[in-house]
């Protein structure tokens, strides 16, 4: 519950950032190139340079249309709720600065995230698999050496069997799911680039002459 509505916080502030940085980054390479270019070339970089730009609305959609799937995936799942024992546990752990508390920084919501995962991987049956999956790795990690292993202060919620502890959601997928991995890399990756705005603009005027044409034909014809 907690995850999912941190989710919902941050996801419109996440995205505006998002399309401010792929905006600003073609706004700094066109005034680079227009500052400093020198030679022929110089007009076909700006051209092909225009032709990715037309396609940032395309990235921006599949974005929005990323995080609808993220959210949607997360809500068909199991909610949990922080129960008073995992209160008392998060507060105990902040008490004894032990990680998430370590850094001398408010973790109350990730003190609460690794005991609720904590406490569902105690009761797991010898059939249920459990992933921590975090980039948080100052907060969560191994503080000493590979920060692919847990802090220590957790390292008990993870027995290497039916709970185990990943850094990306890509290592914890390929290390249980190799094949399907595979398949969705295949899938995913497929070269399908959308059409330069100077190879569309050609159809564009073409299709804007008939339009015109026709509705010219159709006054005369009233």
């Amino acid at each position: 519950a907690i995850v999912l509505e941190e989710f919902n916080r941050n996801r419109d502030k996440v995205q505006s950032m998002m399309t401010r940085s792929i905006n600003a980054r073609f706004r700094e390479v066109r005034d680079a190139i227009n500052e400093h270019g020198r030679n022929e070339n110089k007009e076909k970089i700006l051209s092909e340079l225009d032709n990715i730009t037309h396609q940032v609305p395309i990235v921006n959609e599949l974005a929005t249309q990323t995080f609808d799937a993220i959210l949607a995936l997360m809500q068909s799942g199991k909610i949990i709720e922080p129960s008073a024992a995992t209160k008392e546990s998060a507060i105990e752990r902040a008490l004894s600065k032990r990680a998430p508390f370590h850094r001398k920084k408010n973790s109350v919501a990730d003190a609460l995230i690794i005991e609720m995962y904590g406490q569902e991987a105690a009761i797991a049956a010898p059939k249920d698999y459990y992933c921590f999956v975090t980039h948080n790795t100052k907060d969560f990690s191994n503080t000493k050496g590979d920060d692919r292993h847990p802090h220590d202060d957790i390292s008990e919620f993870f027995n290497g069997q039916n709970s185990q502890y990943f850094i990306n959601l890509q290592s914890a997928l390929t290390a249980n799911l190799p094949e399907d991995i595979a398949e969705l890399d295949f899938e995913f990756n497929f070269d399908n680039t959308p059409r330069p705005l100077s190879e569309v603009l050609t159809y564009l005027n073409q299709l804007h002459d008939q339009i015109w044409y026709n509705r010219h034909k159709n006054r005369e014809y009233l």
